[in-house]
């Protein structure tokens, strides 16, 4: 009826069906997209002693240290988890994955150069970013973040095939009117064209989207298609 929403994350709508064994729904089906709210650019981020200054030059030191880089991330089945698993994947990067309870306990490893490397919310990152406690290498997407315009993007740094940000998009249950479905994703687009409300979701490190229902849709079926791929290649599973 228009009155049940979810805002969905990327676990919720397109990575956590792939590595529970039990799961209460069927994303493909037990869901209608309404909108597409915002993307959250993820990066990549080394320990502040890591003499490193580019990507490459990371990847080549990490590739030459015994036993490879440690990685860490706020917990299994994260999008911190995936996207260090995309990263090592994708550059044949040696890298072995530690989870935390949480983002906090992960950065406090992080600073102490207990771990080598994480891939995080740029939201989450930022402040420890611009204030230089940690190291930023690369934004893992094709785009830079409007909130750290210095941080190349992925292809700037090497990475192409690391493609990792989060995002939230509006779902209904199945079964809810078209009518409705298509009133709600207008009304959504006109909220995300104010300015204001564009300037603060810029502000806290995300990127306003929009689109018809129809767009967010292909963009979920898309994503659901390509986490896939990379949970199952990497037999990924949480019990």
């Amino acid at each position: 009826d228009g009155h049940t929403i979810l805002i969905a994350t990327p676990g919720q709508a397109a990575m956590n069906q792939f590595m529970y064994r039990r799961m209460p729904y069927d994303t493909a089906t037990a869901f209608v997209p309404l909108a597409y709210i915002a993307s959250v650019p993820s990066v990549l981020v080394v320990s502040p002693t890591l003499e490193v200054s580019s990507t490459t030059d990371f990847l080549e030191k990490m590739k030459a240290r015994a036993g490879g880089a440690n990685f860490g991330s706020a917990g299994m089945g994260s999008t911190g988890h995936l996207g260090g698993t995309l990263l090592s994947m994708q550059t044949g990067l040696k890298a072995q994955h530690v989870p935390y309870r949480g983002s906090a306990p992960m950065l406090q490893d992080l600073l102490a150069s207990n771990i080598q490397f994480a891939i995080d919310t740029v939201p989450g990152l930022m402040s420890f970013i611009t204030s230089g406690t940690i190291k930023a290498l690369a934004i893992t997407g094709k785009s830079r973040s409007p909130a750290l315009p210095d941080v190349p993007n992925n292809i700037e740094a090497g990475i192409a095939d690391v493609e990792m940000a989060s995002w939230l998009v509006l779902l209904a249950p199945a079964g809810t009117p078209q009518q409705i479905v298509e009133r709600i994703n207008a009304e959504t687009n006109v909220a995300l064209g104010e300015p204001d409300l564009r300037e603060k979701i810029f502000k806290l490190g995300a990127v306003p989207e929009g689109g018809s229902s129809r767009d967010v849709a292909l963009f979920l079926r898309r994503e659901t298609e390509r986490w896939k791929r990379v949970i199952e290649t990497a037999g990924i599973k949480i019990e």
